[in-house]
């Protein structure tokens, strides 16, 4: 007579549900190997705690040697499998060799013969008037022991190594599978392993029912932090467990129609739970895919981040190696038309001012990329100092006027009457964005007039220079857009004028390194335009803040 208790129904289904997880975790990624060898853990294991249920409500002591075998037999496979485990998880693919897998299955194979030999591990097994079951042991137990050990510390070594040298997801995963099948082991080894050596088998049950707490583990990893690949285990358990209660009503019918009912009831049921379980599937499915997606995009922004910085490097490789000759060209163009060659011809000088305007302009283009490439880089310098905002200009307005007067034009400077235009600056960056301003100013007024204009509010210690023209003028839509990279004005092509597009937008980035701003207004196409620059008047904060501390004082 079969005797159920307590004990052996819950290693019933402690083994039952090993099994069903050991069959999920299969069917999943049959390619996967770390998903294989688990599911071979998790069948070891639920062979394991059956054969421990069986050994349990067997009551007859003839045949119960052969559940004996059966249970210390299938313990054999257990840590085999996890070692195994342990040397290809997280990988998809088995990384050791046919040899090295050999090595680690023989002595499991050894144990095998040695367990299934006629009283080498078990010698007799009886049952105590307390109703519990005890085994007498062989010689051959010793080396039985030393298998089961060795191969659970061999794979949590393992496991160990490989948790202090990963990081993020596998690190967490690696400690969820450590500590899910180190606890499990822990209780089944003492259980089941140590204290039988003793003669104690009260707790006999324990180990195998303790299983469990490997599942609870696995299971909280795999649909927190996605271990083996697997999302939606624990609602497939969840909906099986219910078709299977479900089903047990079923069969526990005491009348036709109750039968029928029930039926019906499963039907609903086993339908519901299908379309619980492939709404996931899509629902992952799509995920996976904005997963790749996203992870696509993430690998194309670093591959673009790699060129954009090789195209920097390239840049300002490139740049520097254009300096030296354009400045040698521009030099000796300007000697050449100054005469220091000798008299050259009027056709000739003009095509050697062509050359040295040409060469002026592709040194500002080449200038305008290598200060694009310390912007980008943070490698462009400052060196700020007192610097006479009006004398700078004036300077420069000297330097520019032999381009006024070939462009007909005519340049108007003028102030609100202040005696000084000081403003804390790096004079080069400084004449830089000016000069930039005006021969803007130069090249897109066909004809008419240019104003320069510096005015200063005392109030609000802000010096604001205005360069007006009467030229093409700046579309509203494009005012806000103007200081972008490679931004141009929509009127630039009708008048022929080249340029790189990048001007501004240093002037842009040079003036709010000085705490500045910058910016255009334009009634649109046709009507001009004026740039602003407005800086900090030097000396004002350092002023302010002396005022400020003596106010507080007072």
């Amino acid at each position: 007579m079969i005797f159920f208790s307590i004990q052996s129904v819950s290693l019933i289904l402690v083994g039952v549900v090993n099994l069903v997880l050991g069959i999920i975790i299969y069917l999943r990624d049959r390619q996967n190997k770390s998903n294989v060898l688990f599911a071979l853990v998790t069948v070891s294991v639920s062979w394991w705690v059956l054969s421990r249920a069986l050994f349990e409500i067997i009551p007859d002591t003839s045949p119960i040697l052969f559940w004996g075998y059966l249970l210390y037999v299938s313990a054999i496979f257990i840590p085999l499998f996890f070692t195994l485990f342990t040397y290809t998880f997280p990988s998809e693919k088995f990384l050791l060799s046919k040899w090295q897998v050999l090595f680690i299955t023989f002595p499991a194979l050894a144990i095998v013969w040695l367990t299934l030999t006629p009283g080498a591990v078990l010698e007799t097994i009886g049952q105590r008037p307390e109703g519990y079951k005890f085994i007498e042991f062989g010689n051959g137990y010793f080396f039985y022991t030393i298998y089961i050990l060795s191969y659970f510390l061999w794979g949590f070594v393992n496991l160990v190594l490989k948790y202090r040298k990963s990081t993020g997801l596998l690190r967490v995963q690696l400690r969820y599978v450590f500590l899910g099948t180190f606890i499990a082991s822990l209780f089944g080894v003492g259980t089941n392993l140590i204290l039988p050596i003793f003669g104690s088998f009260r707790f006999f049950w324990i180990g195998p029912v303790m299983t469990f707490i490997m599942i609870i583990f696995l299971a909280y990893a795999i649909v927190k932090h996605h271990l083996l690949n697997i999302k939606v285990i624990a609602t497939e358990i969840f909906a099986a467990s219910i078709f299977l209660v479900v089903l047990g009503e079923l069969l526990l019918a005491k009348s036709d129609e109750e039968l029928i009912t029930r039926f019906i009831i499963v039907l609903l049921v086993g339908f519901f739970v299908y379309l619980l379980i492939r709404s996931i599937l899509q629902d992952l499915k799509q995920r996976e895919k904005i997963e790749l997606l996203a992870n696509d995009l993430e690998k194309a922004n670093k591959r673009l981040k790699i060129l954009d910085q090789q195209k920097s490097e390239f840049v300002s490789i490139a740049s520097h190696q254009l300096r030296s000759p354009l400045t040698a060209i521009t030099g000796y163009a300007s000697m050449m038309t100054e005469g220091s060659f000798g008299i050259v011809s009027d056709k000739a000088k003009e095509a050697v001012r062509r050359i040295f305007e040409s060469s002026q302009h592709l040194a500002t283009v080449v200038d305008d990329l290598l200060n694009v490439t310390k912007i980008e880089q943070g490698g462009m310098k400052f060196e700020f100092s007192k610097v006479d905002f009006r004398r700078m200009i004036k300077d420069l307005t000297e330097e520019l006027s032999p381009n006024i007067s070939r462009a007909g034009l005519k340049l108007t400077l003028g102030d609100n009457g202040h005696h000084s235009y000081f403003v804390n600056a790096d004079y080069e960056k400084l004449r830089q964005v000016v000069a930039n301003l005006i021969d803007n100013a130069i090249k897109y007024t066909p004809k008419g007039e240019i104003l320069v204009f510096l005015a200063e509010d005392d109030a609000l210690g802000r010096v604001t220079l205005s360069v007006k023209d009467s030229g093409i003028g700046v579309p509203k839509e494009l005012q806000s857009r103007l200081f972008e990279k490679f931004s141009r004005g929509e009127g630039i092509s009708k008048i022929n004028i080249g340029g790189s597009g990048l001007g501004l937008y240093v002037a842009k980035e040079i003036v709010n390194a000085h705490g500045g701003r910058i910016w255009v207004e334009s009634d649109g196409e046709g009507n001009g335009s004026t740039f602003f620059v407005e800086l900090e008047e030097y000396g004002h904060t350092e002023e302010a803040r002396r005022a400020s501390k003596f106010a507080e004082q007072l």
